[in-house]
């Protein structure tokens, strides 16, 4: 049961592909007979005389025919494609060039009408005449050079010079041709053209019973550029060409699997011992490695182990890398301890430097200078804070107020501040040196033409929803862009934390929904609302 399955399945693969390649050639070959029929067309719509012919009022039929019949007898003379001609103009003018009678040739013209005006090219049903079989082809008649439409051409085409194409083609007892719209447009045997046949499936088995032999059917539709529909090549090819085929095919098998029997069995015995001694050899490397991490090189060449072998060798220098990341994160941490110990030394001695400078100052009398350096030491002692992100307001206001001193000393009469903070949100904690950096904003970008006269507010407060909340104005020039979503370069000399910089750090810290917002006008002055969460120790 196994072999008749493989064989018939082998079988109906190598029919159906064999089948495949001859539609598949004859469909190129139909695609360019209907190419060929349509430049052949071209050769006529494109004669700017005929059109002049067609249009010309003044001229009886009998003499546009008169006209006509020069070109076209000339042409058909040497044409091997077309028995006839026939031009149908807008008023439904006749101008047929053809032995076939005009009765017979153009008994659809309704429907060839209907389908060059959709933008198709027409093609007919098999007809006979003469002992002959054609049909005819149609196509709208059109002038690229002028866009003039001057109605139809009908081309008649003998059926020979499709069914020569497929003749080549046929299996012994078997059949090619070709339908259009339902119906066998070129046959070898010329009584049924004309007849319908039904066509289910596109490959099927079936049986024939006006001959009495079982037979395998295929379809194939053919592309032609979308020009014509409905064409489509059949091939019937029967199962008595194959029989003998398939009882070579089936000794064949049975020979394939005796001889797979015969001759596996040793081979898997060999393969087998040598596949296991080989992997005896790998797992002792693998000990050998975990007692010493070494990059392992492939030593066999057998596929399999050969594959097992490289995942190790991978995998040891993987661990070989990550020891050495080991060795190189314990240096880099030795040298970052090393460093906060340095870094804790410097402030304080920076602190305790300032601090001595300044009651050396204060002795001295000199109130002025002991003002700046005690106001320094502060500033730095608070934006240090033993490297902690968490202050409390009541030391974010003194940063601002220390940084303000320094200001005021450089900058005297220039600007004033005034405070308006609530008293139960002094001792909440928050992110540290927020306010400093936008009041610096405000002296540096507001003030920056002005001598005298600007005025800083900054109000604190406690929110219904529990959230701290600043609002910081100035009387400055103002601007007219927001900083936060502007692209703007730094400009020399400015803060290190930008105003990007703080709220991001406030977002960061406290949620999206927090940070800055900036409410400015040009020549009005800037407003900045900050929304923080109280932070935990």
């Amino acid at each position: 049961m196994s072999k008749s399955y493989i064989s018939n399945y082998v079988m109906q693969k190598y029919i159906s592909n064999y089948v495949g390649s001859i539609e598949a050639e004859f469909s190129d070959n139909i695609s360019s007979f209907v190419y060929r029929a349509n430049v052949q067309s071209l050769y006529f719509t494109a004669k700017n005389s005929l059109y002049v012919t067609l249009f010309n009022k003044n001229l009886t039929h009998d003499e546009k025919y008169a006209r006509i019949s020069d070109n076209i007898s000339a042409y058909l003379k040497n044409n091997t494609l077309m028995s006839g001609i026939s031009i149908v103009d807008k008023q439904r003018e006749v101008f047929h060039f053809c032995p076939i009678p005009e009765d017979i040739a153009l008994k659809n013209i309704d429907e060839i009408t209907k389908t060059v005006n959709s933008g198709k090219m027409y093609m007919s049903e098999g007809f006979e005449y003469g002992g002959n079989y054609y049909f005819a082809v149609a196509v709208k008649m059109r002038n690229y050079n002028t866009n003039y439409t001057a109605g139809e051409l009908v081309m008649y085409i003998p059926e020979s010079a499709l069914s020569q194409m497929y003749q080549t083609y046929t299996l012994d007892g078997g059949e090619v041709f070709i339908m259009h719209g339902g119906k066998i447009l070129s046959h070898s045997n010329k009584s049924l053209i004309g007849s319908e046949i039904f066509l289910s499936d596109k490959f099927f088995d079936g049986e024939n019973t006006e001959i009495g032999k079982h037979y395998l059917m295929s379809r194939r539709a053919v592309d032609a550029n979308s020009i014509i529909e409905g064409l489509e090549i059949v091939t019937i090819t029967p199962k008595t060409v194959f029989d003998n085929m398939l009882k070579t095919l089936n000794m064949f098998l049975i020979i394939l699997l005796f001889a797979a029997i015969v001759f596996s069995i040793p081979f898997s015995v060999i393969v087998s011992k040598k596949l296991l001694s080989e992997i005896e050899i790998l797992i002792k490397n693998m000990y050998s490695f975990e007692k010493s991490p070494t990059e392992y090189e492939p030593m066999f060449k057998l596929y399999e182990i050969r594959e097992l072998e490289n995942v190790f060798k991978n995998m040891t220098r993987k661990i070989g890398r990550l020891i050495e990341n080991i060795k190189d994160e314990k240096e880099k941490q030795r040298i970052a301890e090393l460093s906060a110990l340095s870094a804790q030394i410097n402030p304080h001695f920076i602190y305790n430097t300032l601090d001595s400078i300044s009651w050396i100052l204060l002795m001295k009398n000199d109130t002025e200078t002991y003002k700046i350096i005690y106001a320094l030491a502060n500033f730095f002692r608070i934006a240090l804070h033993g490297g902690m992100e968490v202050i409390t307001v009541e030391k974010e206001l003194t940063h601002l107020k220390s940084y303000l001193v320094i200001q005021n000393m450089r900058f005297p009469d220039k600007f004033e501040v005034t405070y308006d903070i609530s008293g139960e949100i002094m001792q909440l904690k928050m992110v540290k040196i927020i306010l400093q950096p936008i009041v610096e904003n405000s002296i540096k970008h507001g003030f920056d033409k002005m001598s005298e006269g600007g005025k800083i507010s900054v109000k604190g407060f406690l929110t219904d929803n529990g959230d701290i909340k600043f609002v910081i104005s100035d009387n400055g020039c103002g601007m007219d862009f927001d900083p936060l979503t502007a692209k703007l370069k730094p400009k020399k000399g400015s803060s290190g934390y930008g105003i990007s910089n703080i709220n991001r750090r406030l977002k960061l810290a406290c949620g999206e929904g927090y940070g800055l917002k900036f409410i400015s006008e040009k020549g009005k002055g800037t407003t900045v609302e900050i929304l923080i969460k109280p932070q935990m120790d």
